[in-house]
């Protein structure tokens, strides 16, 4: 495993944890908004990611309609009350990591520049086909073909044409989102 100890996989880091490191270094890198995944049960965010260009959420997973990401957070059963995606800012993630609220981003610095790396290999807007479609329901997603994953792109590269040179990364990210 690549990241800090008590995690399973590099996706794990970034799901369960460390989500906030990854959005701060997307952001940074590209000056994509920042948003979170606002709980009105518990009155906070919960998980953050970038608002690409194309409108896509990204986080750890790959780029994802806002309706996909409130399904996929939403079937967990303590996270069900999830409400909205909101807007963030670096400022905010970092009154919470001061506050002890949050994990320390330079945890896993290093790690969060090549999973950057990895997701910015993927093309923006060839995954957006449900954001074309005008998706606004999680039951019209059937009938949209899901944003490229991952994996798929990685597939189209060899590790060596991967930008940053960042194979161990993408090998990992590709495996654990094959499964």
């Amino acid at each position: 495993m690549l990241g800090p100890d008590g995690f399973d996989s590099v996706s794990d880091v970034y799901r369960y944890g460390y989500c906030h490191a990854l959005a701060l270094t997307l952001n940074e890198r590209t000056g994509w908004p920042i948003v979170g995944l606002y709980t009105k049960k518990h009155g906070h965010m919960d998980h953050f990611l970038v608002r690409r260009p194309d409108g896509l959420l990204l986080d750890v997973t790959g780029a994802h309609t806002d309706v996909e990401v409130l399904h996929a957070w939403g079937s967990y059963g303590e996270h069900a009350d999830y409400h909205s995606v909101r807007p963030a800012s670096v400022e905010q993630i970092w009154a919470e990591v001061n506050r002890d609220d949050s994990e320390d981003p330079g945890d896993v610095a290093q790690l969060s520049q090549e999973v950057a790396d990895v997701l910015l290999a993927l093309p923006c807007g060839d995954a957006a086909p449900a954001v074309a479609a005008g998706v606004r329901r999680a039951s019209q997603l059937a009938a949209v073909a899901a944003p490229t994953p991952i994996a798929a792109a990685l597939a189209e590269h060899r590790e060596d044409e991967v930008p940053g040179g960042v194979g161990r990364v993408s090998r990992e990210l590709a495996a654990e989102l094959v499964r």
